[in-house]
This record gives structure tokens, C-alpha cells and sequence, in this order.
């Protein structure tokens, strides 16, 4: 381990015990559910003996949707989008295996072990063509299924997460994704206080003008506070070198068509990524939406719905690539 890596780690430390300040000041766990207790009312199906949670709004004969999660959050954060998406398509919403309340285990915890396990949940609904949206973690998933299963995905939207690496992050993050010391810190040194940054990432930091509801901050602190949950979300961070490697490799043979949205003031997965994708992609559309931080599809709301259910309406189908920044009041 080389000078520089220790003194990141060092800093990391300190960014830490400062957020743990700031968090525990807010006393938001106090009231708060278990993780345990959060899950005893989810729904949730079993896939390789593990409870995967989802959310189902089956519509017969329209478009099928499947959306993920973000990290550190969970399918609680398409509850504005709800009403719109499923009044109009097919929509399954699924915490990714080791996310959100979904049972993970250590060799599950990459994109393209959550891709097939997910793509088997989907099986299980009988759904057979369908649109995937991939926001954060859920990017390189929905990526790897446009990558590897053209036939069974119409296209993919995927915002605010990596699909090659290295991918450009803001600096904390980009330590845990390099760093095996950094990780082992924030999973064992100072995890309460790496459980409190990402607690404010999830309800406050990821957002420029939105934020989530009661109810899904209770979720998110019941998530983030979990330390089997804690350890599992670092090792997916752990599998990026080699998983991003090899699915950038995939990026520039990708056939199906892909929605790139983005929040321009995204200070976690910079917006370079986005370009980048748009770059490696054969077939794409990137919209960057102005004062949206790194969940920009509650940031943006009404515009971001507009620009996915425009996409699934047959935008999707329009050849060749298109660039476009939309401003949000």
C-alpha cells in the first residue's frame, strides 16, 4: 500500500466522523424501523434462496417496465414516479439482490450475478420482452442485460451509475471503489460513521431540490444502518474493476438502444460518465437534466417522466443518437 492510499484513507476517516456529526444531530433513527422489521412488510419473491423484495403493477397488453433501485436507497424511490408509470405500462420494480430489502450474499453482490438473478424473478412473472431502467447501481444491470440479452430487452434508461471503468466519481466514492483498505475501513473501523454519510447521501447530499418522503427516509435509514447490508453494498463497489472492465468491453457491440438521463449536478457518478456512455454506445440518446443532483429522476420529476414515457412510446425506435439538456424550474 503506497503513501497516497493511506492518506486517503486518512481523509476518508475524517470525511466520515464528519458526517456521523451531522447525521447523529438529526437524531433520524430514533423512531426509525429495523432492517428486519422494514422486510416483514415487503413483498418479496424467492430466487436462489434469496428474498428478492419487488413492487408489481400489472397492466395486460402494455409495455413491460422493470425498474431497479438506487444505493443507498430502494424501489421507495420511484414512489412519486408511481401513479404515472403504472397507469401507463407494465411495471415491476425490484430491489437488487443485497440492496434496498432484498437477501444478498457475497456472490451475489456484482452486476452481472444481480442480472441474472433478476432476469429469473422476471421469468417468474412471465414477462418476456420488456424496458429496463437502471439508476445507480441498477446502470451496469440494466447494461449488462441490453449487453447480453438483446432479445429479451427493448431498450434500457440508465442515469447517475457506471458502466465502464474507471468510471469518474466524486472523490470519497472513487476511494471506495479503488481501495480494498478504504473498503475495509468503512467496513469495520468506522462503519457507524460510513453508515451516516451514506444515510445523508440517500436523504439529503443525493438530491439538489427533491428529497424522498417520510416513509422511504425511515426505509433509507433502516437500510443504511443494516451492517450485513453495509458489507454486502461495499463488496458490489469491490466488483467494479473487473465488472466495468469487461462490460465496457460489451458497450461499443450493444444493438439495443439506450436512454442516457442525467443530473448535471451529480456530484457522486460525475456527469462525464454520462458522455462517456453516450461515446461507447452504437445507439443512444443523452439528456442532461440542469439542478438535478444524483437522483435526478425525482429531481427532474414531471420533465424526467416525460422524457421516459416519450422514449418507451416508440422514441426508442428513432435510429442514430440525439443530445439534449433540459432545465428544471
Amino acid at each position: 500500500m503506497n503513501a497516497k492510499t493511506i492518506l486517503s484513507s486518512i481523509l476518508l476517516v475524517g470525511a466520515l466522523a464528519l458526517a456521523c456529526a451531522e447525521s447523529s444531530s438529526r437524531g433520524a433513527g430514533e423512531t426509525a424501523p429495523s432492517r428486519e422489521e422494514a422486510r416483514a412488510g415487503a413483498t418479496t419473491s424467492t430466487v436462489d434462496g434469496l428474498a428478492v423484495r419487488y413492487r408489481r403493477s400489472q397492466r395486460d397488453g402494455a409495455p413491460s417496465l422493470v425498474l431497479f433501485g438506487p444505493y443507498p436507497q430502494s424501489i421507495r424511490a420511484w414512489e412519486s414516479a408511481w401513479p404515472t408509470l403504472s397507469s401507463r405500462y407494465d411495471v415491476l420494480a425490484i430491489d437488487l439482490p443485497g440492496f434496498g430489502l432484498s437477501d444478498g450474499s457475497p456472490e451475489t453482490m456484482s452486476p452481472s450475478a444481480a442480472g441474472r438473478i433478476v432476469l429469473r424473478l422476471i421469468d417468474g412473472f412471465g414477462i418476456d420482452a420488456f424496458h429496463v431502467v437502471g439508476p445507480d447501481v441498477g446502470a451496469p444491470v440494466a447494461l449488462w442485460l441490453a449487453a447480453n440479452h438483446p432479445d429479451r430487452v427493448l431498450s434500457a434508461n440508465v442515469f447517475d451509475g457506471p458502466g465502464y471503468f474507471p468510471p469518474a466519481m466524486g472523490p470519497d466514492l472513487d476511494r471506495l471503489v479503488h481501495s480494498g483498505m478504504v473498503r475495509w475501513l468503512a467496513a469495520n473501523v468506522v462503519a457507524g460513521r460510513a453508515m451516516g454519510q451514506f444515510y445523508e447521501i440517500a436523504t439529503e447530499t443525493g438530491y439538489s431540490v427533491a428529497g424522498p418522503s417520510e416513509s422511504a427516509r425511515a426505509e433509507y435509514w433502516a437500510i443504511t444502518h443494516d451492517p450485513t447490508a453495509h458489507r454486502l453494498g461495499l463488496a458490489y463497489l469491490a466488483s467494479y474493476e473487473s465488472e466495468l472492465s469487461a462490460l465496457g468491453d460489451l458497450l461499443p457491440e450493444t444493438s439495443r438502444p439506450v436512454l442516457i438521463t442525467w443530473g448535471r449536478d451529480d456530484a457522486f457518478v460525475l456527469p462525464e460518465n454520462a458522455e462517456r456512455l453516450h461515446e461507447l454506445l452504437p445507439a443512444s440518446q443523452l439528456v442532461i437534466f440542469e439542478n438535478a443532483g444524483h437522483y435526478s429522476h425525482e429531481d427532474a420529476g414531471e420533465r424526467y417522466l416525460e422524457v421516459l414515457t416519450a422514449w418507451i412510446d416508440g422514441g426508442y425506435l428513432a435510429p442514430g443518437k440525439a443530445t439534449a439538456s433540459s432545465k428544471h424550474p
